[in-house]
């Protein structure tokens, strides 16, 4: 599996990793800061249903539904305001 980070954290940029396809299936965990009450998910540009929580950790199953697996170039864009 191959994750590719870029971040200014805790600058006001997102956070972008890319994901390589061997990781299949495998879920992708985020830790969002407790001090953040509107932090968004996008996967591959597409804003996602998902709903982070402050002082959570949010588990990203799949690029955008839980049964899809990753492919090569996937993104996971976490904005943190």
């Amino acid at each position: 599996m191959k994750i590719t980070e870029e971040t200014d954290y805790p600058s006001a940029k997102p956070s972008r990793s890319d994901r390589d396809a061997e990781a299949g299936g495998l879920p992708f965990h985020l830790r969002i800061p407790r001090w953040c009450d509107n932090a968004s998910i996008k996967i591959s540009g597409r804003v996602s249903f998902l709903q982070p929580r402050p002082g959570r950790i949010l588990t990203v199953a799949g690029p955008i539904t839980p049964d899809r697996k990753w492919k090569d170039g996937d993104t996971v864009t976490l904005q943190l305001p």
